[in-house]
């Protein structure tokens, strides 16, 4: 029986997971969707929060006592209930709330009342988008911790997570592969080199975010278009980030605009609406529709363009060299923006909606299935491991396991590691190896004392016929059961 809940952050909302029986996997939802978003209302006259998708309209507009962009404001906002001043991470609350109810509801489906005890701390393991800043990381874990939930695990590396999903459903193997991922989960498009080089070890060799290229193409377009046009006969807006504001502000209108095209044969579109900077005052355009054509054929070229002749150049690599080009999310999942990826490989390249992004909690929840290798457990459960300051081999007692921690100098790999069951005699059964080492080799050492910095030599068997020798990179840092 697994509890524990996977969260995933995104830039304005969070989704959250439960697999307590293999294969039984559970998004946590309320009020019939998977996203719980993070805009609300504080409602002063009844004395509570409430939370809601709808209240972005509200939000962006400006109005009293409704909030968003909550995940940059943590600690710098505060909003006044039942007459005190709480920090912003407080509008957390109903949200704690609704997915504690909703976990609990699925836990009585599987367990017997009286093996639940709702006074326990929730396990969580949290994962979040490139967008949230590592001091929001911290003040939402502390938040978690005060709302009755174990932090047990904190990752940062969505793409890593995700992908390693997508390969385990599809039965890919881990080894050696290169990815490109780009995703358009929030407002940003977030490109991506991935590395693995086995299924314990992988990394993210480089990131680089275009600020607004995660929204719909065709929206977006209008969108931008509207307040732009606007912007230039009026003058209302003078900074950047206002005007990213702006832009979100006129999605909804605009993305009604782009549904009446289906229908529509006028070339122009006459449109009318207002700046949160002043709602008041109307202000009407005229927009050509083949200009808008126009500029989302651009845009969308744009996107391949920035991958292939900037993001690519930019790091000396070619769309040859991967094994898969993956895309995530809505925005990079219509026809122009197919037809402008296939054309690095069509049988390389993946798309996948929005919808997709739970797999990032499968990945969070998953474990290793245990090996059995020679009678030896090779994932031992609840096994404590203590760092020393030396070891001397005579001194272990056969079942003792010995964990070798040490850097790897080769470009982009880091640290290795290389774990042991003792044996006696002097001898070793490896259970574990970032590179080289397979399990169920046996290695003997060829000194019997190991200190950090020092490269240790053994000799390598299996089934009694000698490999070689391996020697470690030099010790980091030595723990023994």
């Amino acid at each position: 029986m697994n509890k524990t809940v996977a969260i995933h952050f995104e830039e304005d909302y969070l989704i959250a997971g439960v697999e307590p029986l293999a294969g039984k996997f559970f998004n946590l939802t309320k009020r019939g969707v998977s996203q719980f978003h993070l805009y609300f209302f504080v409602d002063e006259i009844n004395n509570r929060i409430d939370y809601s998708k709808t209240y972005q309209e509200n939000f962006f507009n400006k109005e009293l006592n409704y909030f968003g962009n909550l995940l940059n404001i943590l600690h710098s906002k505060t909003f006044v209930l039942n007459t005190y001043e709480n920090d912003c991470i407080e509008l957390l609350n109903p949200v704690m709330s609704d997915l504690r109810q909703v976990y609990f509801s699925i836990m009585r489906s599987i367990l017997k009342e009286s093996e639940i005890d709702e006074t326990l701390p929730i396990p969580l393991k949290i994962s979040y988008s490139a967008a949230i800043q590592k001091e929001s990381q911290a003040h939402l874990e502390t938040f978690f911790k005060r709302s009755n939930f174990e932090v047990i695990e904190s990752k940062q590396e969505f793409p890593l997570l995700f992908v390693k999903d997508f390969f385990r459903k599809n039965s890919i193997d881990f080894n050696n592969k290169k990815i490109a991922f780009i995703e358009a989960i929030g407002s940003d498009l977030n490109m991506y080199i991935l590395n693995f080089y086995n299924q314990f070890e992988s990394e993210i060799a480089i990131k680089e975010s275009f600020t607004n290229f995660g929204l719909d193409p065709r929206n977006f377009i209008l969108a931008k278009k509207i307040v732009d046009d606007i912007n230039k006969q009026e003058g209302l807006i003078g900074t950047q980030e206002d005007l990213k504001q702006e832009y979100l502000r006129q999605l909804p209108l605009a993305k009604k605009w782009i549904e009446r095209l289906e229908t529509f044969t006028n070339p122009y579109l006459r449109i009318e609406t207002n700046f949160a900077i002043e709602t008041a005052k109307k202000h009407t355009i005229n927009i050509s529709v083949e200009e808008l054509n126009q500029l989302t054929f651009s845009h969308i070229r744009q996107m391949g363009r920035y991958f292939e002749s900037h993001f690519l150049v930019q790091n000396n690599l070619q769309t040859t060299q991967f094994d898969t080009i993956i895309l995530l999310g809505d925005a990079l999942c219509n026809a122009l923006v197919k037809t402008e990826f296939e054309r690095f490989g069509r049988n390389k390249v993946v798309f996948l909606n929005s919808s997709e992004i739970s797999l990032v909690l499968r990945s969070l929840l998953y474990t290793e299935p245990v090996h059995l290798v020679n009678n030896h457990n090779a994932t031992k459960q609840n096994e404590q491991l203590h760092e020393i300051e030396f070891l001397n081999v005579d001194n272990l007692t056969i079942g003792q396991t010995v964990m070798l921690t040490n850097f790897d100098p080769a470009p982009g790999k880091g640290q290795a590691i290389q774990k042991f069951t003792y044996l006696g005699d002097k001898k070793f059964l490896v259970i574990y190896s970032t590179r080289s080492l397979q399990k169920g080799e046996i290695a003997e050492p060829l000194a019997d004392i190991w200190v950090p910095g020092m490269q240790v030599d053994l000799k390598i068997s299996l089934e009694g016929k000698t490999r070689g020798l391996f020697k470690t990179r030099k010790i980091v840092k030595i723990e023994v059961s």
